[in-house]
């Protein structure tokens, strides 16, 4: 299931990330996440939405 179709997410909130900005997706679009980063489920789910 999508963020952005759930109920009572309204995002992602990180604290003292700094260090780890890097690793980060520039993108805070689950669907924009690229494929290497994510499981194959979630894989499908996102072609369908982008």
């Amino acid at each position: 299931m999508l963020k952005r179709d759930a109920l009572g997410i309204h995002g992602t909130l990180f604290y003292d990330n700094q260090h780890r900005r890097p690793h980060m997706p520039l993108s805070k679009r689950e669907v924009d996440w690229d494929d290497g980063s994510v499981n194959q489920a979630q894989r499908d789910l996102f072609a369908r939405h982008r």
